[in-house]
Formats: structure tokens, C-alpha cells, sequence
């Protein structure tokens, strides 16, 4: 028993000791911000064609904002790695449409996938959360996709 009782102590002991020691490479405070700019088919808004500036806020969470034809958006997203050149999960709003031609307000979550270079493709769902009187459609959701092409800044 006593050896056991040692054991556990020794053990004990070595955890504690290692857990002082930092694995981490990079601290919080390395952390510097990254900007990208992307257009294409799909973005600004959900519109025909359109851009979003996106800056890293935090390691691995951004900010965006969009404009395209007849739309504007802006989002919060995830990064799987912390850089702007990854593959991101984002949660966004967009409207659709401006003065006359306003159809509706979207919000929902997409996952966005971004090559090393240059390519970037999307897919993602939106529910309606408000509408213009004269738009009426179908489905309160909606499918979105996009393609295009980023610049790290």
C-alpha cells in the first residue's frame, strides 16, 4: 500500500511539473490581423456578382462585409485554421434588393472553402426574416451558393 501511496505521489507530481512547461508556439499576443478581399458569382449579398472585405478580428474569427448588384451583406466567421487563406464556417445576413427592387432580408449559416491560391467556393442556407410586401416566394429558405476568387492583403 505504501508503495502505491508513493507511486500516485511521484505521478502526481510529474503531471503537475509538466503542465507548467508552454507547448504552445504562438501566443495571443503574435497574433497579427490579415485582410482579404474576394468577388465573384454569388457574394455581396447573395448577388450576381459582388465582393466582401473580410478582417481577422481574432485568431481564427473575422469579420465581413459585402456589396454586390442589388444586395449587401455581413457576417461573422470561423476559420479552420488562424489564417485568412483557410477554409472558414460563417454565419451571415445579407439583404436583397434596394429601395424599389427590395425583396427580402436572409440570415443563416454557410461553409466556405478556400484553396491555397486564389479560389475560393461556397454553399449555404438562409432564412427569411423579413420581406418586402410585393415579394412573395415560395420557400422561406434559401439555398445559396457562390464562386470567385480572394486576395490576401
Amino acid at each position: 500500500m505504501k508503495k502505491l501511496l508513493i507511486s500516485f505521489a511521484l505521478f502526481f507530481l510529474f503531471l503537475t511539473a509538466n503542465s507548467q512547461t508552454s507547448t504552445a508556439v504562438n501566443s495571443s499576443w503574435d497574433f497579427v490581423s490579415e485582410t482579404a478581399v474576394s468577388a465573384g458569382f454569388g457574394m455581396g449579398g447573395n448577388s450576381i456578382f459582388g465582393a466582401d472585405l473580410e478582417v481577422m478580428v481574432l485568431p481564427r474569427f473575422s469579420a465581413q462585409l459585402g456589396a454586390g448588384f442589388w444586395g449587401f451583406s455581413g457576417g461573422i466567421n470561423y476559420h479552420i485554421y488562424p489564417t485568412v487563406s483557410s477554409s472558414f464556417f460563417s454565419f451571415q445576413a445579407w439583404q436583397s434588393g434596394f429601395g424599389n427592387r427590395y425583396k427580402a432580408i436572409y440570415a443563416g449559416p454557410s461553409f466556405q472553402y478556400r484553396a491555397n491560391k486564389l479560389f475560393q467556393a461556397g454553399i449555404g442556407v438562409g432564412y427569411q426574416i423579413n420581406k418586402s410586401p410585393n415579394y412573395n416566394p415560395q420557400n422561406k429558405a434559401l439555398l445559396t451558393v457562390n464562386l470567385g476568387i480572394y486576395f490576401p492583403l
